[in-house]
């Protein structure tokens, strides 16, 4: 497998590291993504615009964002981890049970009420896929969680297609993060790709953003 170190990242290492984040425990380049905000955390599976960020922005990204690993459980974005394939819905055997649901337990879900206790937000945004957000147990979470959908126009009917809705919630976390949102209520105003905040679909927990309908553009 080969990573490619930009110079600006390899320049950027001493700066982050000046901010308290340890070279022995964390790695520059990282770019999957699930955050933690003073408003709310975010879960989400991947940033398409890392290389464009400044120091400013993993500082952001590194005190509220964190990820859901099957491997690792939850991380930071800038923690150093090793190359893997695992799915958190793969079915593999331990001593704790028959799937990775089962070995993560509620430890996970332990992890994510520290962090909004600590913050004392009340608020979740959930950026992950289903399979990855399973694993935080969302009712035993002491927050409000809200999971922005993102839906497209097809035969007369808004619908999620998978392939787009992974693309368009990685938008938002680059959004996020490089808007450096604080309030969840600013996420209505996201609009990358043509996606709209559609408030007549939406609820209270479930957020949706719709494209293809260009009596709304």
């Amino acid at each position: 497998m080969k990573i490619e170190v930009k110079q600006k990242h390899i320049d950027m290492a001493p700066k982050l590291f000046s901010k308290g984040v340890n070279a022995k425990e964390c790695c520059p380049i990282s770019c999957a993504i699930q955050e933690k905000f003073p408003d709310k955390l975010v879960s989400v599976g991947w940033c398409n615009e890392v290389d464009n960020y400044k120091i400013k922005d993993f500082d952001f990204a590194q005190k509220h964002l964190r990820i859901l690993s099957g491997l690792y459980g939850i991380l930071r974005p800038l923690d150093l981890i090793q190359p893997y394939r695992l799915e958190m819905a793969t079915k593999l055997p331990t001593a704790r049970g028959k799937d990775l649901y089962a070995f993560w337990g509620n430890r996970i879900n332990q992890s994510l009420n520290t962090e909004l206790k600590r913050e004392k937000s009340g608020v979740l945004i959930n950026l992950a896929s289903v399979e990855y957000f399973k694993a935080a147990e969302a009712g035993l979470l002491n927050a409000t969680v809200i999971t922005p959908v993102f839906k497209e126009l097809r035969d007369a009917s808004y619908r999620v297609v998978a392939i787009y809705a992974k693309k368009a919630r990685g938008l938002m976390c680059n959004y996020i993060i490089r808007n450096h949102l604080t309030r969840a209520r600013d996420l209505q105003s996201f609009d990358l790709n043509g996606y709209r905040f559609n408030p007549k679909l939406s609820s209270q927990k479930q957020w949706v953003f719709t494209r293809g309908d260009e009596s709304r553009e």
